[in-house]
């Protein structure tokens, strides 16, 4: 299992061919990169790394380590180091179709800002983490467990877009509706923590002070999805982190992120990863 702060993945996976799942492709990279473009896919690259420059048309941005970088189809850019600390990335190119059906569960303005301009975020250390390892589990899978890197591939890929659109909603004043309630965000805010999204809906409702029918009208207009959807990705995402880096049983997981039925949390987390809890836990092994 990869630690925290343990990069050694990065070493033994650098250089490694392209690791293709059905229209997914991403492989590790040290050092810069000369001026090169994906032809119809989307693209995003996180630094795991050293500092470096990006340039995309017009754009020159400095970026450091947990950065993560979307970029439109048929984009020209390059990465150049800015450090004397070798630069190392991850890098994945996503098929536009499947890009766009994905952001569309979530929201198309994630979609929309990167077709106007390349979009950075800055990961926790936790979410790294979590992204380094689940791709190092892809990357070490054998040929006959094609499918199990395919459903884990668009895990990965679902789960990254997911982050990418929270911070977009918290981080950048812009975007959906600049009028966002300030008492909207303080709960969009809690509710992305384990204390708050393992709850029960109606301890949901509570944190506001409007009915229940128009805080869910508030939370779908600011965010672009239902309170129910938004939730269900914030368990599933913790629940393959418990899965992956704890003994914890099945059962114990599933009432960790709120679920009260063995047999909903299975359904709802293969509908999310395209495997079952315990696929998804042996793959981690």
């Amino acid at each position: 299992m990869i630690l925290k702060n343990d990069f050694n993945i990065i070493n033994s996976a650098i250089g490694t061919n392209w690791i293709k799942n059905g229209g997914i492709e991403f492989h590790w990279w040290k050092g810069a990169t000369g001026m090169h473009k994906h032809g119809n896919f989307y693209e995003f690259f996180i630094i795991l790394r050293g500092s470096a420059t990006h340039r995309f048309l017009d754009e020159e941005n400095a970026l450091h380590k947990n950065d993560l970088v979307f970029i439109p189809p048929y984009g020209e850019h390059d990465i150049l180091e800015s450090t004397s600390e070798e630069l190392a990335h991850i890098n994945f190119s996503v098929e536009t179709s499947l890009f766009k059906s994905i952001c569309a569960k979530l929201n198309e303005q994630l979609v929309d800002k990167i077709e106007n301009s390349s979009q950075i975020f800055s990961l926790t250390d936790n979410e790294l983490e979590f992204i380094l390892y689940t791709a190092s589990i892809i990357n070490y899978l054998d040929k006959e467990e094609h499918q199990t890197k395919i459903a884990l591939s668009h895990s990965l890929v679902n789960t990254i877009c997911s982050i990418a659109f929270t911070k977009l909603i918290m981080n950048d004043s812009s975007n959906l509706d600049s009028n966002i309630p300030a008492w909207l965000s303080e709960i969009i805010v809690k509710i992305n923590t384990p204390e708050y999204f393992s709850l029960p809906l109606t301890e949901i409702y509570k944190l506001s002070n409007y009915s229940v029918s128009v805080f869910l009208q508030y939370f779908k207009k600011y965010t672009g999805q239902t309170l129910v959807s938004y939730m269900t990705k914030l368990k599933m995402e913790h629940a393959c982190k418990l899965l992956a880096q704890t003994d914890c049983s099945i059962l114990y997981i599933s009432i960790e992120v709120g679920f009260d039925s063995l047999s909903h949390f299975n359904r709802t987390f293969k509908k999310f990863a395209g495997i079952t809890p315990q696929e998804y836990r042996n793959t981690m092994k």
